[in-house]
């Protein structure tokens, strides 16, 4: 995958939990931007966002793999994500 995005919104607590989460893995900025859908509406649109928090893969600027829902965010999801794609050693 070329791009990995994380779309939150401020005050979704789904959000917050999933974002704290991510930030707990090592290099995370490595391999998963985010990206917040009130700055980036028409993105988020082109992405076919309709809720956060959702993950979308793109490879060569196409939707490629999208996950919508914290209940699959987990902290070792993000982990073998950012393993796998992440620019720094896998470990």
């Amino acid at each position: 995958m070329n791009e990995i995005r994380l779309f939150v919104q401020p005050g979704c607590r789904p959000c917050i939990q999933v974002e704290n989460l991510l930030k707990k893995v090592d290099d995370w900025q490595s391999a998963i931007r985010l990206v917040n859908i009130q700055e980036n509406e028409e993105f988020a649109k082109y992405c076919g966002v309709i809720g956060t928090p959702t993950l979308v893969g793109l490879q060569d600027g196409k939707v490629v793999a999208k996950l919508t829902g914290p209940e699959h965010l987990t902290f070792d999801f993000f982990l073998n994500l950012v393993r796998k794609h992440g620019k720094g050693t896998p470990k």
